[in-house]
């Protein structure tokens, strides 16, 4: 991955501009504007659905605790990941209305634990319904050492940046970060926001970022959630027995 500074020297070249040899954040030359436009350009591709910013995040339940901590560069849920490894039964996403629902209309009994994430004091948890009667968790081997396990779901990550020493970050600072994201088309990116902040044609540039951008969306290894009604339980669904159902 290219350095934010390598970016934007790249980029200079490509639309006959000087090339800088340093870039300081918040400086009000050429370098320090493009900057703060590469900025702005690795937040909105950050909104795409990457794998590069995929993460898996474990907590195990605790009982009668009803909420628990988020990663810290959380950002949004991978949809239809929430998983029960205890049970292991899929963890059903809620919205607002139907988690209203379950906790404060009808009783009605589920097989599969229900969960949203929403804010406790400004900082985002997920909740889990039922709240935990009993701590669980269950145990398995990785590397050698025994570890517990219990709810698992992946998320986007906020750091769509690190640093020259691998640590993820929200935003470019340095003219060393780099952006975890393929290099044309950060470059591609920038040139098309360039261009404009110039008032100098972007068109055509404009057209070329969205377009590539497509191109490695699609071959991210990421495909598109279909949703046949399949992926999520909520009230509007009959709660049908996983077993004893009838049949011999």
């Amino acid at each position: 991955m290219a350095t934010a500074l390598e970016v934007i020297q790249n980029v200079a070249l490509e639309i006959n501009l000087p090339r800088p040899s340093a870039v300081t954040d918040g400086g009000q030359d050429l370098a320090g504007r493009a900057f703060q436009i590469l900025k702005t350009a690795g937040k909105r591709l950050s909104k795409k659905d990457w794998p590069e910013l995929v993460y898996e995040h474990e907590f195990t339940l605790v009982k009668d605790q009803p909420y628990y901590d988020m990663p810290d560069d959380y950002d949004r849920l991978v949809q239809g990941t929430g998983w029960d490894r205890v049970e292991s039964r899929p963890l059903t996403p809620l919205n607002t209305q139907q988690w209203q629902e379950w906790k404060s209309g009808l009783v009605q009994a589920e097989v599969w634990k229900q969960f949203r994430v929403k804010a406790v004091e400004g900082d985002r948890k997920i909740f889990i319904n039922p709240t935990p009667s009993t701590t669980g968790n269950t145990f398995e081997l990785r590397d050698g050492v025994q570890v517990p396990v219990g709810m698992v779901v992946e998320y986007y990550s906020s750091h769509w940046c690190e640093s020259a020493s691998k640590v993820g970050k929200a935003s470019l600072t340095l003219g060393t970060d780099v952006i975890r994201l393929p290099d044309d088309l950060v470059e591609a990116e920038l040139k098309w926001r360039w261009l404009r902040s110039l008032s100098r044609p972007y068109a055509d540039e404009k057209i070329e970022a969205e377009s590539l951008c497509d191109q490695l969306l699609a071959q991210s290894g990421i495909p598109e959630t279909l949703d046949a009604g399949l992926t999520t339980r909520g009230l509007s669904h009959p709660n049908i027995p996983e077993t004893n159902v009838g049949l011999s």
